[in-house]
Parts: C-alpha cells; structure tokens; sequence
C-alpha cells in the first residue's frame, strides 16, 4: 500500500488558496481515477482507495488544520501499516518555486512549512518522500510578487490563485500527475531526475 497525502486548510474559505495546492492536486488524482474522497473520522482524513498500475494507492486529505497536518499523517501511518520511507508521499506547497514547478526529494527539513513542520514532529523524523508543488509568481513577474510587496508570507499563500494561473491548472495537474505516477511506479532517483528541474 502506497499512500499520497496532499496538505491543504479545511473548509470553504481556504479553497483555490495558494496554501492548498497540495490538496488540489490530490484531489485531481482523485477526478483522474474516478473516484470520490470521502471523510474516514478515524483517519482524520478525506480518502479514496485506487489501483495504479499494480499498484494499491490511498490518497489522503487530511481534515486537519495546516499545522496539525503530523496527527492526520501519524493516524494514516498506523492505520493503513505504511512504511514512511518508502510508501508515503507529502505533497505540499512551496512558495520559494515558481508557480507550476515540482521538486521531489527523498527526505529534507521543513523549509518554513508548518504542515511539513507538524509532520517531522509526529513522526519524529524528516525522512520522509514530499513533492513540492510551487506557487509563487514566475521569475519575470517577481517584482510584483509578495517577495516585494510588503505583504506577509501567510497572506501570499492565503491568497487565491489569479484567473490567469487558474488557466494553466489542467496542465499543471497533469505535470503533478506524472510526477506521482514516478513516484508510485519508478525508483525515487529515477522519479527525481525526471521531475525535478
């Protein structure tokens, strides 16, 4: 059993914000197989069950807050008997990449996110796969950014995504889907040499 979690803010008022991408891209998973995330409270989570090439897949949302995200992870560990080294994923946002880029690592430190934050301290290690999914502005566009605007980082990622990047979501999820589909389906040095730029 592999098993894919996106981060994401529960509720109506954090949806098709930048600090959701995570859980948007689950969610698209989710829309590719046909299936429909349904709340399990023992899990803290939305979840839907898929096969993937063989391959057994639970994707996961937890219902958690960001910061409280390690509960959600921790319960689905032990749960569904997941080795974190190897059959867990974290897809999260990341505002230090360009809107529409991924970067996938085997393990790492939590880079300022509070939900990777939360998950190092549930489990008590950082040694864990995560998919980076970005959100900030295009470098040409970095002027205009929150890098220079005076606006707080949290309110960057609380933001919603403009009209212009909501064009660019389908294939944006696609280069998401393939990412995971390595993941699920290659070694991880293979899935990060052709994933990451």
């Amino acid at each position: 059993m592999r098993l894919i979690v996106g981060l994401g803010n529960p509720g109506k008022k954090y949806d098709g914000t930048r600090h959701n991408a995570g859980k948007m891209l689950v969610q698209s998973l989710a829309r590719h197989f046909e299936k429909t995330l349904e709340r399990k409270t023992r899990d803290q989570s939305l979840l839907a069950q898929v096969e993937w090439e063989g391959e057994s897949v639970l994707l996961a949302v937890p219902e958690t807050y960001m910061n409280l995200s390690g509960e959600s992870v921790g319960l689905l560990l032990r749960h569904w008997q997941v080795d974190r080294s190897r059959e867990l994923l974290v897809i999260v946002d990341d505002a230090a990449l360009p809107f529409g880029k991924f970067r996938l690592r085997a393990k790492g430190s939590d880079g300022g996110h509070n939900g990777l934050r939360s998950i190092n301290l549930a489990l008590a290690t950082s040694h864990y796969p995560r998919l980076r999914v970005g959100v900030a502005p295009p470098a040409e566009s970095l002027s205009k950014s929150w890098k220079n605007s005076g606006v707080l980082l949290e309110d960057f990622l609380l933001s919603k995504f403009s009209s212009e990047e909501k064009k660019n979501f389908e294939l944006i999820w696609q280069k998401g889907f393939q990412a995971c589909h390595l993941w699920v389906t290659a070694s991880m040095a293979s899935a990060m040499n052709a994933v990451n730029p």
